[in-house]
This record gives structure tokens, sequence and C-alpha cells, in this order.
């Protein structure tokens, strides 16, 4: 039978990381944020980008097309599916479980499910994958213009009611509309953060071993399909993921919040409320954290994280069931190698056993976006003294200082945790911390885009500047 026209499926199958290189930017270089400057991004974009609802729906586009999964336009998308990844993909009909940890959810339940406008979303499907950092903080800083507070949409009320304009009453239905859907999407991501919060950890590995033994040799496939897409999904997607949910949930705080009122976010209180489940489910036996703080611990999970996801090292692969025996050599590179690191960083493991950081290296590898982003958070935001005859912004002078940081955290300094200004951080220290990273990351010298994006968003957080140390 033959599909007229008008009853023919109008979807479309969008592979985004097949995209094309941009012609505009150079071949073989790291795209920094400022390089959408030199970008003719299509119109529709651009405009998308100046009004709060679309400027999200363009930020949705950027987080779904970077997750190296087949997209459709004729979709709905929850916001798991666009900050923690899809559970299945929709055009293939292929589980990613099996091949991504970081695809763990605590429930099917559908948060917040809605349609992305196609058009944005085949556009943004076919840029170049490395200006989605760009893309993410064009957006970002656009929505950030607006004040979408309670106050605000008060005073646009009364002043139509006092001028009986069209113009004042079109003006002031937009930006309430504007601001209930954004209060909307505030409250399902804090929805997202208390379930995710609770992820657990150990259950990818325990599902491989149940796989295993169900599994006999000649039963097992000689091409695995789900194993092909997550080689097309960057090995570091959920923290780069948690450090853009980081820069965006902030800046709804600010849109939606009255500006007068300072109060800690919801957000941070699920994180720091969830905080401790994370930490007893990386380290059960309390052994490998006893003597560190949040910060420390922070950097510690960090690094165990970014091991368990080196590629390069076939960590993932050495993570199977056939590592779960703490003596197993392929495991003896990766805990030797943490070690190492830890101790860039003044962490001594030496009184910790192999088997306890086996088990950190496993667990750190199912993190998802959001307990990603609770570790991150718990490293305070710091900044060198400035005296009140220097500029804010002299971010010269941010670089160059070594003395002693203070703290200033943007949305509530008491949030940071087991430590006081009595017993602050040194700027070096951080420094340090992120050389490590840095460090962590290189692949023959090389660092790859996901990895750039992931420690310039570090170091912007931590200390105010982009800059790889």
């Amino acid at each position: 039978m033959q599909i007229k026209p008008q009853e023919q499926d109008t979807r479309k199958r969008l592979q985004p990381w097949q995209a094309k290189p941009d012609s505009d930017l150079p071949s073989a270089t790291l795209i920094n944020a400022n390089d959408i400057q030199t970008v003719a991004l299509p119109h529709y974009v651009l405009n998308h980008s100046h009004h709060p609802l679309e400027a999200q729906a363009l930020i949705e586009a950027v987080m779904l097309c970077h997750q190296g999964r087949t997209l459709s336009t004729a979709v709905s998308y929850d916001l798991a599916d666009i900050w923690h990844g899809m559970l299945t993909d929709n055009i293939d009909n292929h589980t990613d479980a099996d091949s991504q940890p970081t695809n763990i959810v605590v429930s099917y339940e559908k948060i917040l499910p809605h349609t992305i406008d196609s058009q944005l979303l085949e556009m943004v499907a076919n840029m170049d994958r490395r200006l989605d950092s760009a893309l993410f903080a064009l957006a970002v800083k656009q929505l950030s213009k607006h004040d979408l507070s309670e106050s605000t949409i008060n005073e646009l009320r009364s002043k139509h009611e006092r001028d009986h304009s069209n113009q004042s009453h079109q003006h002031y239905s937009q930006q309430e509309k504007c601001r209930q859907m954004l209060m909307r999407y505030q409250q399902g991501i804090i929805e997202l953060v208390k379930r995710q919060l609770s992820a657990d950890l150990s259950k990818y590995f325990a599902d491989e071993v149940i796989r295993e033994r169900s599994c006999t040799d000649n039963q097992k496939p000689v091409f695995n399909h789900a194993e092909d897409k997550a080689s097309r999904i960057p090995s570091i997607l959920s923290l780069w993921q948690a450090l853009h949910l980081q820069q965006l949930l902030p800046i709804l705080s600010t849109v939606l919040n009255d500006k007068h009122l300072i109060m800690p976010a919801l957000w941070q209180q699920a994180l720091q409320a969830g905080r401790d489940t994370i930490y007893a489910q990386l380290d059960p036996s309390g052994q490998v954290f006893a003597s560190l703080d949040n910060a420390k611990k922070s950097m510690l999970i960090l690094l165990a994280y970014r091991l368990a996801k080196d590629k390069k090292g076939q960590m993932v692969s050495a993570l199977d069931s056939s590592a779960l025996s703490y003596n197993h050599a392929s495991m003896t590179h990766y805990i030797v190698d943490l070690r190492r690191h830890a101790r860039l960083i003044d962490i001594e493991l030496t009184a910790v056993s192999d088997a306890n950081l086996q088990w950190l290296l496993l667990t750190a590898q199912s993190l998802n976006s959001v307990q990603l982003l609770a570790v991150i958070n718990a490293v305070p935001i710091l900044q060198p003294f400035r005296t009140e005859n220097k500029r804010e912004d002299n971010y010269r002078e941010r670089q160059q200082s070594s003395c002693q940081i203070d703290y200033n955290d943007c949305v509530n300094s008491s949030y940071v945790d087991n430590v006081t200004i009595n017993n602050s951080y040194a700027y070096n220290n951080y420094r340090q911390w992120l050389s490590t990273l840095h460090t962590m990351m290189l692949h023959d010298t090389i660092v790859s885009q996901d990895e750039y994006d992931c420690l310039l968003s570090l170091s912007e957080r931590w200390l105010g500047i982009r800059q790889l140390f």
C-alpha cells in the first residue's frame, strides 16, 4: 500500500555525532566559548537565544545532541533524558543500559516530558559538536539577562492595571507565562536531583555478574550493537553534564527569585542532603575517606571517576565481572595510578587496602551527572582577596596571586562543608588539584574537547578564571 503524502511520517532521525566540522573553526585546535563569535550561526538559533523559554529549548537541544545517540524530531524527551541520558535508544530500539553505567536511573517515571522544536533540534544536530559548550554558554548568558522574579511580574501586572493598554497586557502575560514555565522546569530539575542522588552505584557491575553467569561463551554475540554505540559517547559525559547543570541552576534561581532574598537554593539543599549517601556507597568501609574533608573527598572521587572512564587504558573493559576479584591483575595498574595521582594532591592512601580502592573505582564509574554535581558542589568556591580599589573582574591579578584566598560562594557561602575561613586552602592547592586532573586526562599529550571543557568549567567554578593548569 502506498502512503499518501499527507500521511507520511514527518519524524527525522538525527545522528548528531556525524555532524561535519564547521569551516569557520580551526580543524586541529580545541574550541573555547569565545569561538562562538567566529561562527556563522543560523538566524533561527540566534533568535532562540534571546527569549527565555527558547533559550531553555536551545540548552536542551545541545544536551541531547551531545549524548552520541540517535534522536527523533517527533519524540517527547523528559528531564532525565536531557540531563542524565536516555535509557533506551528510541529509534534503534536497542538498550544502552548494558554498555553505559551512567544510564542507571531510580525510576522510569517521566519528569516533565515535552517535545523540542524540531527545526531547532535538527539545526543543532547538524552543528560541529565541538561547539556544544559554546552554544550552551551563549544560551545561559542570554537567559541570565532576564528578570522573571515574582516582584517584577507583580510590577508588570500593576502597570497593566493602571494604563489598560494592550501592549502592557501582552508583555505582562508573556512574562508571567515564561516565569510559570521556567518554575515548572526548575521544580522538575529538583525532582530529578532528588531521584538520581540515590541511584545504586553497584547496580551496573552487579548486573554484569548475573548476566555473565547466565550466558555461556557460545551464546555471546560476535558483534554487540550497544558497544558500537558506546564508542560514540564521550567517556566523561556525566561530568560534562554535571558541570553544565551547575552553570544553569544558579541562573534559574537568579532569574526566578527576588534578588533581595538571600536563602539557600532548594537544589543545593538536596545535593548536600544526598552527599553522605554517595560517600557511603563509594567507601562503605569508611577507610578511604576517613581522614579527608569534603573538598579532598571530591578531588579523590573525580580522580577515580576519570580513571574509571579511561578508554585509552581499557579501564572500562577491566571493570567487568572478571575483575571483581580483588587480586585481579587487570586492576593493579589502576589502583597504583590512583594512589600516585592522589599523592600529587597530598592525599596519602598507603594505609588504604587495595580492596577498598578497587571498590571506589568500580562504583565511581557509575556516578551519574547529579551525583557528580553533588561531589563538585562540596568544594568551596574561592577567590583571592581584593581591596575596594581593585576591579572585580581583574582576572590577571587573580591568576598571578598566590596568597590565601577567601570564600565567595555566589549562592550561599554557608554551604561550605568541613572547611572554615580559619582553615582555608591556598590558591596554589586549587591550582595543584586542577593540574593533577589535567595530567590524568592527557592521552599521548592530547586532551579531548570534552576534557578541555570540563577542566575550564572546574577552573571557572572554583577559582573564577578559565585557565588550564
